[in-house]
């Protein structure tokens, strides 16, 4: 999956780019005693820590698709909203599969 990374705080009304271009999302799963935690990783080649690293509980966390290609999260944890802008709606389709 590729997207552009976002974010913004909860009291900001804009998305701010975390991300220069679209950068290969990993997704990889942790089946613990809570449920099922998905941990995303966007990383940018050109810089050397990852522009997304976060965990998200698939049962707790609520997925809301802005546009077809366009999906956003809030993370209690860090007090902010992560937004993804995916190169193709296929690629939003199969990442929001992963909450359904």
């Amino acid at each position: 999956l590729w997207a552009e990374v976002f974010t913004a705080s909860d009291n900001d009304e804009a998305w701010r780019r975390l991300s220069d271009d679209v950068v290969p999302l990993n997704i990889t799963a942790d089946h613990g005693r809570c449920g099922l935690l998905l941990r995303l990783e966007a990383k940018d080649n050109r810089r050397s820590e990852p522009v997304l690293l976060a965990d998200v509980d698939q049962r707790a966390t609520r997925m809301f698709q802005a546009t077809d290609c366009f999906v956003y999260w809030k993370d209690e944890e860090r007090k902010c909203n992560y937004g993804l802008n995916f190169a193709a709606t296929g690629d939003a389709e199969k990442f929001m599969d992963c909450f359904a």
